[in-house]
C-alpha cells in the first residue's frame, strides 16, 4: 500500500514537472529536434549535452506574445543584447534580441524571427556563441518538421 502512494505521487510530481511553465526542459535530445504543444503554444526543442538548448514557440492562440526562440547556454540565457550564429560553417552573424529572445511581435524582431527560422529549418547546424564565450553547436536534424509552420506575432 505504501508503495503504491510512493508511486502515485511519483507520477503526479512528472505530470506537474512536464506542464509547468519552462516544460520544455522536460523533453529534447542531442540528436534530433522534438516538438510538442501545450498550453496553446506549440513547442520545437534541440539540446547539445546538459544545459544547452533551442526552444522555439509558436503562438497557437494562447499568449500574443508567445512566438519566439529561445537559447540556453551553460545552463543560463543571453544577458546582451544580441547571440552569435554560425549555420553550416558560413560567416557568423550577429542576432538582435529582446528580453533575452529573439521575438516575434514587432517589425524588425518579425524580420528576424522570420530568418533565423529559415535558417533552422534549411541547414544542417549552428553554432550559437554568447558574449561571454559560452557556446555549443547544435544539430538541425529534423528541425523543419519540428519547427513546422509558424506566423511571427507581428502579422497575427
Amino acid at each position: 500500500q505504501g508503495g503504491d502512494v510512493i508511486r502515485f505521487l511519483g507520477g503526479a510530481l512528472s505530470v506537474a514537472l512536464l506542464t509547468a511553465p519552462g516544460a520544455a526542459l522536460a523533453f529534447g535530445n542531442d540528436d534530433r529536434w522534438e516538438s510538442g504543444w501545450g498550453m496553446g503554444v506549440a513547442e520545437a526543442v534541440i539540446t547539445r549535452g546538459a544545459g544547452n538548448q533551442i526552444y522555439v514557440t509558436c503562438d497557437e492562440g494562447a499568449d500574443r506574445n508567445a512566438t519566439a526562440i529561445s537559447f540556453t547556454l551553460a545552463d543560463d540565457s543571453p544577458k546582451d543584447s544580441s547571440v552569435q550564429l554560425t549555420f553550416d560553417g558560413e560567416p557568423p552573424e550577429d542576432y538582435s534580441l529582446w528580453d533575452g529572445r529573439i521575438k516575434s511581435d514587432c517589425r524588425a524582431c518579425a524580420a528576424t524571427y522570420h530568418t533565423v527560422i529559415k535558417k533552422l529549418k534549411t541547414h544542417s547546424s549552428v553554432h550559437v556563441k554568447f558574449k561571454n564565450g559560452d557556446a555549443a553547436k547544435f544539430s538541425l536534424n529534423g528541425s523543419s518538421k519540428a519547427i513546422g509552420q509558424c506566423v511571427a506575432d507581428f502579422y497575427r
